[in-house]
Order: C-alpha cells, then structure tokens, then sequence
C-alpha cells in the first residue's frame, strides 16, 4: 500500500521476534520512487517481546516522512541478533514518535 492514503490505528503485538514498521518498502530494491502519502500508522504498542532475529537491525521504524507514526509504545522489549557475533543489536528510527521503557536495543530515533 506503498504511496497510498490509508491509516492503521490500534493494534497490539506480543511475542514476536523483530518489529519492522516500513513505509518505504521496495521488493526489488531498484528503481523504487520515494512515495510521500503514506499510511498513517498511530497508537501501536509492543509489548512482553524477549527473542532474537537474524538481523542486526531488530528494530525498524522507517515511518513516512509526511504523516509519520504517531502513540508508538514499547515496553519489556528485547531482541538480540544471532547471526552478527560480537556486533550489537540496533534500532532504526525515522519520524515515528512515542516512548519506550525496559526496551534493549533503545530506539533512540523515537520522538517523544
């Protein structure tokens, strides 16, 4: 729904190993066009999340740069990479906003 004019408000998740909101996602990763009216993601809350991921990015916010995500909760969240020995686990941050507590790796990005 890339470029759309659409909304997500409300939504739980618990138990899941890596949180990916990504409003510029691109299949073939070429030629993709930077679409401004996205979706209007608010008042989403992760929760009571212990895991790991494959990735050493185990957070990503990549939010639309118009509307962005808005009420974005973190709380009891940890998520360690496996595949990437002796490098830390990261979080990815652009124009979301919400708050975080006990939540490693911290998603320094996050607008209060």
């Amino acid at each position: 729904m890339h470029g759309g004019s659409h909304s997500r408000k409300s939504g739980s998740f618990e138990l899941i190993a890596s949180i990916i909101i990504d409003q510029y996602y691109c299949p073939s990763r070429v030629n993709c066009k930077n679409e401004t009216s996205g979706i209007r993601i608010s008042d989403v809350s992760y929760r009571s999340i212990i895991g790991t991921s494959t990735t050493d990015k185990v957070i990503n916010l990549s939010c639309d740069q118009n509307v962005g995500c808005t009420d974005i909760q973190f709380n009891y969240v940890y998520i360690t990479s496996t595949d990437f020995p002796g490098k830390k686990a990261c979080a990815f941050s652009f124009n979301a906003h919400g708050n975080y507590t006990h939540t490693s790796p911290v998603v320094k990005g996050l607008q209060a």
